[in-house]
C-alpha cells in the first residue's frame, strides 16, 4: 500500500513539474526581439513610424517629411498684427529710413513718413507700465541703468556706455542729411525694432522678451523720459554752458 502511495506521489510531482515547465515555456513564446518585457505601454512608445527628415520610398520625392500646405502657420505663431509684432507700418522697412528725406531739409518724423509706428498697439495703462518696469529691471537695467541714463552695472565695470534715453541721439535713426534723431523723439516702433533685432553692442532680445512685453518696456521708457527727461536735459545744458 505504501509503495502504491509513494508511486502516486512521485508521478504527481513529475506531472506538476512538467506543467510548470510547460507554463513557463508558453509564457516565453511572445518574448522576441521587439518585446523587452515592459508590456503593452512600451510597445506603444516604440511604435513604427516615419521620423522627421528620414528617407521614405513611398513618396516620389523620397522624403518622409511632407511639405506644408501653402499658408500653413505654426500654432501660436500667427502674427497678422504688424503693429504689434514688428512696430513697422505696412510696407515699411528699416532700410528705407535713409531715403525718408530726399529734400535734404530738416523735417519731423511725420513729415518724413517714417516706417515706424509712433503709437502703441494697445492701451497704455498703469498695469502695462508696471509690467514694463519689471521686465526693464530684469533685462535692460544692467546696461542702461535703472533710470535709463546709460550707467548700468556693466558700465561701472568698464564696458562702453549705451546711449541715455534722455539726452543722447540715436546711432541708427538718421535722416538723409545725416542728422541723428534724439532718442526722446524716436518713434515707439524704432525702440521695438532695436529690442527685437539688437543694435551695435546690444544683441537681440526676441528670445527673452515676448512682443507684448517689449511694448510694455517701451511704455516704461516713455514714463522714465517723462519723469527724468527735462531734469537730465537741464543738467547737460548747464554742463555745456560752463
Amino acid at each position: 500500500m505504501f509503495n502504491s502511495i509513494r508511486l502516486y506521489l512521485v508521478g504527481s510531482s513529475r506531472i506538476l513539474n512538467l506543467s510548470i515547465a510547460a507554463f513557463i515555456a508558453a509564457g516565453s513564446l511572445g518574448c522576441g526581439k521587439q518585446d523587452i518585457g515592459w508590456g503593452f505601454y512600451q510597445q506603444m512608445a516604440e511604435q513604427p513610424k516615419i521620423k522627421m527628415h528620414n528617407a521614405f520610398s513611398f513618396f516620389t520625392d523620397g522624403r518622409g517629411s511632407r511639405p506644408y500646405e501653402e499658408g500653413t502657420v505654426a500654432r501660436g505663431m500667427l502674427q497678422e498684427n504688424e503693429h504689434l509684432y514688428s512696430g513697422l507700418k505696412e510696407g515699411g522697412t528699416v532700410a528705407a529710413w535713409k531715403d525718408l528725406n530726399p529734400s535734404k531739409e530738416p523735417m519731423t518724423l511725420v513729415q518724413a513718413k517714417s516706417p515706424y509706428y509712433e503709437t502703441f498697439p494697445m492701451e497704455v495703462t498703469e498695469e502695462l507700465i508696471l509690467r514694463g518696469k519689471e521686465r526693464f529691471n530684469i533685462y535692460c537695467s544692467v546696461c542702461h541703468g535703472v533710470t535709463g541714463a546709460g550707467n548700468g552695472m556693466i558700465v561701472q565695470r568698464g564696458y562702453l556706455p549705451p546711449p541715455s534715453f534722455y539726452v543722447d541721439h540715436s546711432r541708427g535713426l538718421k535722416y538723409l542729411t545725416g542728422a541723428a534723431v534724439p532718442l526722446p523723439e524716436a518713434p515707439e516702433g524704432y525702440y521695438f525694432q532695436v529690442i527685437t533685432h539688437g543694435y551695435g553692442g546690444m544683441g537681440s532680445y526676441s528670445a527673452q522678451i515676448n512682443p507684448k512685453d517689449r511694448w510694455a518696456i517701451i511704455a516704461y521708457i516713455r514714463a522714465l523720459q517723462e519723469t527724468f527727461g527735462k531734469t537730465a536735459g537741464q543738467a547737460v545744458a548747464q554742463k555745456e554752458a560752463k
